[in-house]
């Protein structure tokens, strides 16, 4: 016999789920990777400035308006977000399915 056949009621309620919080998501890990990309970026644009042999980038982006290059990055990083995101979902449930056949 179910829960549901023992209370009376001829429906059964889920199991309440509850979730952690990912350790990807608490707020000192996206402080550490906002510096690390932001050290990454500072890196890049030295290197650039620096390094010899790099005289065309240079010229190129010597004219660039700093906004356009900023909402390109923003866009390209929203851009691989999404992917991720998709693919998460996508995926997700078969990987578990799949996961959960092999542990069997």
């Amino acid at each position: 016999m179910d829960r549901g056949e023992l209370s009376g009621s001829g429906a059964t309620e889920p199991p309440a789920r509850t979730r952690a919080m990912p350790d990807a998501l608490n707020p000192r890990h996206l402080i550490v990777r906002v510096a690390e990309i932001a050290a990454l970026v500072a890196l890049v644009v030295i290197a650039i400035s620096a390094l010899p042999g790099l005289d065309q980038v240079r010229a190129r982006l010597q004219g660039a308006d700093t906004v356009w290059v900023v909402a390109l990055a923003l866009a390209e990083v929203a851009s691989c977000v999404g992917y991720l995101l998709v693919f998460q979902g996508a995926i997700r449930d078969d990987l578990n399915r799949l996961v959960q056949q092999l542990i069997r």
